[in-house]
């Protein structure tokens, strides 16, 4: 349970789960390295080369950006959208 003594930043990356992003980037980059194969394997011979060289850096790390930004959006709105529902919900001892 958080203190009123938390810094806001304290409370965003606990309402953001962030641990939980680990498995987003996990399967983003399994994705990446799929489709990459995949594309390889159906090129073939000198193409695929070009292929493998045409893997962009920039552009992997942009999508995997897009791809925690719609986590994260997704985690802060069920927190704000649940916070009457919680309030409601008491714990008996």
């Amino acid at each position: 349970m958080s203190t009123p003594a938390d810094p806001t930043w304290t409370l965003l990356f606990r309402l953001g789960r962030l641990n939980m992003t680990v498995f987003s980037a996990v399967t983003y980059a399994a994705g990446a390295t799929l489709g990459l194969q995949a594309i390889t394997a159906a090129a073939g011979g000198r193409e695929a080369e070009s292929v493998v060289a045409s893997f962009s850096p920039w552009v992997f790390v942009m999508g995997y950006l897009f791809t925690l930004a719609c986590q994260l959006g997704a985690h802060y709105l069920g927190e704000f959208y649940d916070y009457d529902s919680d309030r409601r919900y008491v714990i008996y001892p």
